[in-house]
């Protein structure tokens, strides 16, 4: 029979002791700003104008008729659809070919397609700000060699293509991270399946089809889970890279929540927004949890 262990009160206190000071951490840096936010957003707080006053409800209401915080939400989800897919694509394929027992110094290609992810956002804006210039950008360069352009086009001027660019940007830093967590993925897979595939006759497309992607699913929704929460907070790019515009055709989520704070000073409705923002996350963030355990034989 075994004998039950259990833990003495002053070992419990030595314990509390010890964890005591990243409670309080936590306390200070995490908890405390969320109730003092939701707070906030339930005043009409103006860094010009007044202090803290309460108001209840009034700028949750608000932001569900203001067209320009509904447009950013419409345009931040546009981004996302646009950003997970490709990016996924990408270091999946990456990925497949990384995974060959065939290719020569797969090592140093795994590092060097790292690379962009390694970047702080302002080195990444910096980098496509050089990659776009209209004087000596290499993109109106190639094109224009190419006979696809005039070699003068205005990628981060133009309403039309800003949004593009920052899309192309932000795939370029972080299709890595897809890379990095399905090719994880792929070396877990067991080779004895394949071979049997092979017995069988079995076609790459089959192979992809029926081992590949379904052992891949764990994987998969981790990668759609972080990359929903990062493209969502998505604003150091978009503040570096186009400034929101040109218009507002780059405005996303939380450069709208900044402008409404740090531009127009109202504190008050930005915090209304940013807590509007953080239960649409965790509304998305359950739902693509929901659909894991469904399609994915995976135990969060």
């Amino acid at each position: 029979m075994k004998k039950k262990i259990t833990l003495s009160n002053q070992e419990k206190l030595v314990g509390w002791k010890m964890a005591t000071p990243a409670l309080v951490f936590f306390l200070v840096t995490g908890i405390y700003p969320y109730i003092m936010n939701i707070y906030y957003s339930l005043t009409n707080w103006n860094l010009i104008h007044s202090g803290p006053v309460f108001t209840g409800a009034a700028n949750y209401i608000k932001a569900f008729a203001d067209s320009t915080f509904l447009l950013s939400v419409l345009r931040t989800f546009g981004f996302i659809a646009i950003v997970i897919p490709l990016e996924f694509c990408l270091g999946l394929g990456m990925a497949l070919l990384l995974s060959r027992e065939d290719i020569k110094g797969k090592n140093i290609f795994r590092s060097l397609v790292l690379l962009p992810m390694m970047l702080s956002p302002v080195v990444t804006s910096v980098i496509w700000k050089m990659m776009y210039s209209v004087q000596f950008g290499p993109l109106n360069y190639f094109f224009k060699v190419l006979g696809l352009s005039d070699g003068r086009t205005e990628w981060l001027s133009d309403p039309k293509l800003a949004f593009p660019a920052l899309a192309v940007a932000t795939i370029w830093m972080w299709f890595p991270f897809s890379f990095l967590v399905l090719l994880a993925g792929l070396q877990s897979i067991p080779r004895e399946q394949y071979e049997s595939a092979k017995i069988d006759g079995a076609s790459w497309w089959n192979e992809l089809r029926y081992i590949t992607l379904p052992n891949l699913l764990p994987s998969i929704m981790v990668v759609v889970l972080v990359r929903f929460l990062d493209a969502l907070k998505t604003f150091a790019l978009v503040y570096t890279l186009t400034g929101g515009g040109p218009g507002s055709s780059t405005e996303l989520i939380y450069y709208e929540i900044f402008r409404v704070a740090f531009r127009d000073f109202n504190i008050g409705y930005a915090s209304s927004l940013s807590i509007i923002v953080v239960l649409v996350s965790i509304l998305a963030c359950g739902l693509i949890l929901k659909l894991s355990r469904k399609y994915a034989s995976y135990e969060y």
